[in-house]
Order: structure tokens, then C-alpha cells, then sequence
């Protein structure tokens, strides 16, 4: 034997003792230099003899190099360009995944579209459409969230906490997870094992989920692309149905198990107990109650808007809760919170700015009781938070309609809340959040809730911070913060401190008119304005039937708050009204002359735009079409 192959047979025994008993060592260590120098070696016997050697007090100090393989492994694998055994990973789509990995994929089947979960157990997927459970009223959908989420982190009234997890129905396994403040509900699904039953124990496999896994001495695959399932072999390209719910497919030794899982419902109490994913709903349980939609069990108790609720054997019993008296001082009214019974103090109209019309102008009166008057169609920030502590929020105003005497009016009302939430109040009473139109009453979680009142003629906003909008058609806005807000609001409403000769004033000094276009120009939100022209710059060369100034005034429609969603060719309707109201109309009143323009104007904008528009609100026009 050459003096190199006995080292090699030194360190290699040397390395075996230790692993395998760890104590005394036997035979000669190889000496070595310098100290703490990996000594590097080539081994070509059996891979599980790969050891890591370490000069070490001037000799070759050798251990196992290879970390232990997890409890649940079944199947190993040899690591690439590695002698060290790894726990069987699973191949899916050109990509690898490691031994218990999970991780979902988005599907279209034709214009539906969900998503599905996978877990990677031993070189065998496992795989499931989500199901989810929405306990909330106004969910919100995100692209990347597989179930809809809902704000703060409320089920059924109850409030729970960052990262807390429940389990909220009678099926266990659908876990809700209250995760960076939003609640999210599915129906969890355990994985398909490749061992026996009699080698399986249960343990909690991921918060709030009960499942079985794997207890045995891992094996290796030794017939290329087989796939081991529920203690079967499996060759390449072959199916088989594990029960009911379970259909595997192997594919070049990974496993693809597609499980049908039963909804996530709370209309179901009680299944089938075999404890399959797809178990059979067995109906619900006869003592238990239902109200608005939901499924309530037997005992439960809950909150129901402004009410204490409980279910005692299909028996739903509610009572009122009871609000500690709150005495406002005349001029003053109560301040109630969205997702709150009780008002939480009174607010007075002092503590409110006002956007309003006068004299056919836009008037501002200012949270300090200043007025001014807007004589530009331009946006402005009306009010916004000035201080970080805050809640921080924005209100801007676009005054884009005009009176019949041509002077900027308040048409459109935008509201932020933080960086992500949006309010817009548009001119037809109709309202848009996130950029999406919703229908009222609605409520976002505690944060806000928007309502009108039943003759469509305000719309209201109230927030859980202090802040409170009530924009009416008649270029109306009232804005109301709470005493916190004072002396930290800024904008064109000016800055609450109970002085108002400084409201409009630059840099902290007094009011100033002359220096009112300077200040608003502080506050303007971009570069252009609307540019009214006069009624009379727009006057007809020739009118028969009436004077020119009648018919421009009659025609002014167009530019009013009700017409301005619809943006088809304004100046050509309008010189069709003109052109009518002059020459081709038989009434004694221009009013009624207009109303055939007018309402040929709202019927196109419907049939272009797909915008209802009520014509039929100006030159009393509704009346006029009745005789």
C-alpha cells in the first residue's frame, strides 16, 4: 500500500469513529499545516463517506460535513455535485422546489380566474383550488391576495390582534390570520404523504392546522422517474386515485396530486367525519341560528351594528346597546364614529368650513369665520392635515361649473385618507372609492362610512379620526374636523387656530385682500385653470325672437354642474341652442326654447357616453315637457 492511499484510510476510519461513536480514537492522525487550513480532499468511495477535515492543533480534524435530514423526510436524494443526502424536493413547471416548500399559482379557465396552493412533501406535490371564507361586508379585492381581505381585522364584532390566527367555524380547518392589520380566510388542506398509516403522527404543520406527517426511515428512489405515494410505487406517466378526493399523476419521479377541496362556508356545521379535504356536508346543526346571510353556531354571541346578538337554540335574541347621555350646547351637535353606537363628544359650526353659493359666486367661510369669495375655475387643496401625528388626509375642490352670471362654482370634491385611500364626490351626486363607483350607504371597515340622505340631495362622509364632509348640489361643502385638528389643518379653509385674521394670510402675517390671489395661488393644484368667458362674448349676430342676452342666459345649461360629466362637443350643442332659441322656436319663454337642445344633449350623452344626465333639472324644463 503507497504511503498517500494509507492516509486516505487513516482519515477516512478517522472520520467514521467520530461520527459514529464519538469517543476514543483509533489508528495514527495525519499531521498537517498550518493551523486551521480546510485540508481538501477528493474521495471516490461510497457518497455517505463525505467528511470535512480541519487542521487543527497540527493535525487533521475530521467530522461528518452533512446536516441531518427533517423528521417528516420519506424520500432522499443525493444534493447536486454533493455527496450529502437531501430530503427529495419536487419538480414543477422548469422549476425546483425544496422539500416542504409551499407556494400558490394564479389560474384562468376561460373568463374565470382563481388561484391554487401547493406543498412539496417528499418529492410529491399536493395541490388545491383556495377556497375562502369572506366574513366581512365590504371585502376588498387585491390581484395579489388569493381571498378577498378585510380591514381591521373584525369577525363578527370581535376585534383580534397582529398575527393572532382562529379558527371561526365548525370545519376547523378554515383558519382566518389577521396579517399587517386586514383579515384573510381559507380553508386549509394538509398534505398527501407518501408513507404508511401506521408510520404517521399529528402535529400542528402550520399555526391553527391539525395534519399528519410522515415518522420513518427515509428511502431512495431507485427506479429512475417512479414517485412514491401512501406507500405505493408508482412508474413514470402513471395515475392512480388515492380516494375520493385525490388523484395523483407521476411525472419524472414528482408526484402531482390534485385534491378537491369542499368550500370554505359557514353554511355548513357538520361533514362527514373521514377528515378528507372533500368531505360531504352532512347540513348544519339544529340548534343553530341564521341572520342577514350569515350562519351563527348554537351559544355564539356577536355585534350586529348598534346591537348585542346571541343564538340560543335557533333562537336569535338582539337588544340595543345603551349610549351614556351626551348633552350638547345649543348650536352643537352629536359626532358619531363609523363602527361606533355612541357619539363621542359635539361639534359646533365654528368648528366647520363652509363652501357655498351667493349671488350666483362661490364663497368660502373659513374654519375661523373668515369669508372671501373664489373668483377662479381653478382646484385648490381646501384642507389638509399639517401635522405628522395626525391622521393624515387631504381634501382638494375643483371649481369647474359656473353660474348664469359666469362665476366659478364648487363641482367636485376629492378626498384622501393616508397614501392608498380615495373619495370622490362628483357633481351628479354619485360617488367613486378607489376609483370605483359604489352605491350607498357604504362603510370601509371603522375607517369611513358615505351616505345620503333619501331625496339625493346631500352625501355625506364620516371618518373615525375627526373628520367629517357634507357636499349638497348646490355647490354646497361643509368640512368639519375635531378639536385635535385645530391649529394643524392648512389649505384655502385656513388653519383653525379661533383667529381668523391670519386664515388667508402668507407666511403667518394678517389677512390681506390684496394679497388674496397670492395666497390661493399658494394652494392652486396644477398649471391651468377653467376659463369662463363672458354670456355676452358668446352673444348671436341675429335673434328674431328674443333679445341676444335672453338667449345666452338660456343656454348657460351647459356649463352647469348636472352637464359637466359628459364631455361630447359642448360649444357645438350650445350653438345649437343659441341657433334654436333665436330663430326656430315658437314658445314665449327662451327657457322653454332650450329644453329641446338641452334634452337632445342629455339623450346623446346616454347613448355615446353611457352617462344619465338630468336634463330635465334646468329652465324648468321637466315642466315645460308636461304641457
Amino acid at each position: 500500500m503507497t504511503i498517500l492511499a494509507l492516509c486516505w484510510t487513516v482519515v477516512t476510519l478517522i472520520s467514521l469513529i467520530k461520527t459514529s461513536v464519538g469517543q476514543g480514537i483509533v489508528g495514527e492522525s495525519l499531521p498537517c499545516s498550518p493551523e486551521g487550513k480546510i485540508i481538501e480532499w477528493t474521495l471516490d468511495s461510497a457518497r455517505n463517506k463525505c467528511v470535512i477535515c480541519v487542521c487543527k492543533n497540527g493535525f487533521a480534524d475530521c467530522t461528518a460535513a452533512c446536516p441531518k435530514l427533517p423528521d417528516s423526510c420519506t424520500v432522499y436524494e443525493y444534493e447536486k455535485n454533493s455527496c450529502c443526502r437531501i430530503c427529495k424536493g419536487c419538480a414543477f413547471k422548469n422549476r425546483y422546489y425544496k422539500h416542504n416548500e409551499k407556494w400558490t399559482i394564479h389560474v384562468k379557465d376561460g373568463q374565470k380566474s382563481y388561484w391554487k396552493r401547493l406543498i412539496c412533501q417528499s418529492g410529491l406535490i399536493t395541490m388545491h383550488k383556495i377556497e375562502c371564507h369572506v366574513p366581512c361586508r365590504n371585502p376588498i379585492y387585491l390581484d395579489k391576495h388569493e381571498c378577498p381581505i378585510c380591514e381591521k381585522c373584525k369577525y363578527h364584532g370581535v376585534k383580534y390582534n397582529e398575527g393572532e390566527i382562529f379558527a371561526p367555524l365548525a370545519d376547523k380547518n378554515v383558519i382566518c390570520t389577521c396579517q399587517e392589520k386586514v383579515l384573510t380566510c381559507m380553508r386549509k388542506v394538509c398534505p398527501i404523504l407518501s408513507c404508511h398509516q401506521s408510520t404517521r403522527r399529528l402535529i400542528e404543520y402550520e399555526p391553527g392546522l391539525m395534519c399528519q406527517i410522515c415518522s420513518t426511515i427515509p428511502v431512495k428512489i431507485v427506479i429512475p422517474g417512479s414517485c412514491i405515494v401512501n406507500n405505493m410505487f408508482m412508474m413514470n406517466e402513471q395515475t392512480k386515485e388515492i380516494d375520493s378526493c385525490t388523484r395523483c399523476k407521476c411525472r419524472n419521479s414528482t408526484a402531482i396530486c390534485n385534491t378537491k377541496v369542499a368550500p370554505a362556508t359557514n353554511q355548513c356545521e357538520r361533514r362527514k367525519e373521514d377528515s378528507k379535504p372533500c368531505s360531504k356536508c352532512l347540513g348544519r346543526s339544529p340548534a343553530g341560528c341564521e341572520l342577514n346571510g350569515f350562519r351563527y353556531h348554537n351559544g355564539s354571541r356577536w355585534v350586529d351594528g348598534c346591537k348585542n346578538c346571541s343564538c340560543n337554540n335557533k333562537v336569535i335574541k338582539c337588544t340595543a346597546i345603551i349610549c351614556p347621555t351626551l348633552s350638547c350646547p345649543k348650536g352643537s351637535q352629536p359626532y358619531y364614529v363609523p363602527g361606533k353606537c355612541c357619539p363621542i363628544r359635539c361639534f359646533a359650526a365654528a368648528d366647520t368650513c363652509h363652501v357655498y353659493k351667493e349671488f350666483n359666486s362661490a364663497f368660502i367661510r373659513t374654519f375661523d369665520n373668515y369669508n372671501y369669495k373664489i373668483n377662479d375655475g381653478c382646484k385648490y387643496i381646501l384642507a389638509k392635515s399639517c401635522n405628522t401625528k395626525l391622521t393624515n388626509f387631504t381634501i382638494e375642490g375643483r371649481f369647474g361649473s359656473k353660474s348664469y352670471d359666469n362665476h366659478p362654482l364648487l363641482s367636485h370634491v376629492y378626498l384622501y385618507i393616508g397614501n392608498s385611500k380615495q373619495v370622490v364626490l362628483l357633481p351628479t351626486m354619485r360617488v367613486k372609492y378607489n376609483r370605483r363607483s359604489i352605491s350607498l350607504p357604504y362603510q370601509q371597515s371603522n375607517l369611513l362610512r358615505i351616505e345620503a340622505n333619501s331625496a339625493l340631495e346631500f352625501i355625506k362622509i364620516t371618518t373615525n379620526f375627526g373628520l367629517q364632509l357634507k357636499f349638497g348640489k348646490q355647490s354646497d361643502l361643509q368640512i368639519y374636523t375635531s378639536p385635535d385638528y385645530s391649529n394643524h389643518v392648512c389649505g384655502i379653509c385656513g388653519n383653525d387656530n379661533g383667529d381668523k385674521n391670519d386664515d388667508i394670510s402668507i407666511s403667518g402675517q394678517k389677512n390681506d385682500k390684496k394679497k388674496l390671489k397670492e395666497f390661493l395661488l399658494e394652494w392652486k393644484i396644477g398649471k391651468g385653470c377653467n376659463k369662463f368667458k363672458s354670456i355676452y362674448s358668446v352673444l348671436p349676430t341675429s335673434c328674431k325672437n328674443f333679445s341676444p342676452q335672453q338667449a345666452a342666459v338660456a343656454c348657460m345649461w351647459i356649463y352647469q354642474v348636472d352637464f359637466l360629466p359628459c364631455t361630447i362637443d359642448r360649444y357645438k350643442y350650445h350653438q345649437q341652442c343659441l341657433d334654436s332659441t333665436c330663430n326656430h322656436c315658437s314658445y314665449s319663454s327662451a327657457q322653454a326654447c332650450a329644453c329641446k337642445v338641452q334634452k337632445k344633449y342629455a339623450q346623446d350623452c346616454l347613448a355615446i357616453k353611457g352617462i344619465n344626465i338630468r336634463w330635465d333639472n334646468y329652465n324648468r324644463c321637466g315642466q315645460w315637457s308636461q304641457n
